[in-house]
């Protein structure tokens, strides 16, 4: 999913909606342990970590994926502060 369709963009948000409506958290959790964030798009992480940042307190990887997703951006040379603003990051990146 790089960068993405909007087809694709509305179908992992329809399928986060559905999945967090239906208080699947271990569904979701499953998706972010099993996103391999070198390979997933910016697009992909952002929409993972925006759609489910209400939601993560219940979802045990959130955190965990977040610290990945900064230091693939940082890897990949992004404006990690730009494109996570808003999202409580625990690195000075």
């Amino acid at each position: 999913m790089e960068p993405g369709t909007t087809e694709q963009i509305q179908e992992l948000m329809q399928e986060l909606y559905e999945l967090l409506s239906n208080n699947d958290f271990d569904a979701v959790d499953s998706r972010f342990s099993s996103s391999d964030v070198t390979a997933i798009s910016v697009y992909e992480a952002i929409i993972l970590l925006r759609f489910t940042y209400t939601a993560r307190s219940l979802l045990s990887e959130w955190e965990t994926f977040l610290v990945k997703v900064v230091d693939e951006f940082n890897r990949r040379g992004l404006d990690t502060r730009r494109l996570l603003s808003g999202l409580v990051v625990t690195t000075t990146s």
